[in-house]
């Protein structure tokens, strides 16, 4: 930790990962990504790239639970449960071209997060319908009210959902230590950019090294 104009910064990996102020979120691994009986799959999208970092993601999830670390899901729905759009034009501008675009309902099987990744009843669970998990959820309060400053961010994508967290983390006054092997690389040379450009990045075994020590 060093001090910079009388702020504290934190400048260690144990200090970016200290169990007492620290929450791994794992984003959008949801049967419609990473099932193989998923939307994307059945579109004839490659979701290897997604299923490859489940064990890493596994790892960390059960490290993160042993160590007393905060474990939160981020779930991404299109619709509500009552079927009501959640995604507004200026959001499925992007999408605007594409041949077929998801449409993935609250409740629904697609909506869940993959059984490989299954949710302890101790776990945070958040759902949304914008880039940035931290978009209308209270996300933000819950993880103040349990004293966590540090946020490690695993799941998919990498140029959306993880890149929109990333800075709007940052924003709020979190540090993001990204692990690097347990996050989905899809369109490679664009989200190896970014990749590039975020964090601090840590593996896996460094990461879940430290929590399983600690517990």
């Amino acid at each position: 930790m060093k001090i910079v104009h009388g702020t504290e910064v934190l400048t260690t990996v144990e200090e970016w990962i200290d169990p007492k102020r620290t929450a791994i979120v794992v984003i959008d691994m949801q049967n419609e990504m990473v099932s193989e009986q998923g939307g994307y799959a059945r579109q004839g999208i490659d979701t290897s790239p997604i299923r490859a970092i489940v064990p890493n993601v596994q790892r960390l999830v059960n490290a993160a639970r042993r160590a007393g670390v905060v474990v939160a899901f981020a779930e991404f729905v299109h619709r509500n449960r009552f079927g009501v759009n959640m995604v507004d034009g200026s959001n499925y501008y992007r999408n605007r071209d594409d041949g077929w675009v998801p449409c993935i309902q609250e409740g629904d099987w697609e909506a869940q997060t993959t059984d490989e990744l299954a949710t302890d009843r101790r776990d945070l669970v958040f759902v949304r319908s914008r880039g940035s998990i931290f978009s209308g959820n209270g996300l933000d309060n819950t993880l103040r009210g349990f004293g966590v400053r540090n946020v490690v961010l695993t799941g998919t994508a990498i140029s959306g959902s993880l890149y929109h967290t990333y800075r709007d983390g940052r924003m709020r006054g979190y540090y993001t230590p990204v692990a690097t092997d347990a996050v989905a690389v899809v369109h490679d040379r664009i989200e190896q950019q970014v990749l590039a450009h975020i964090g601090p990045g840590l593996t896996t075994n460094q990461i879940a090294s430290h929590w399983e020590k600690e517990a």
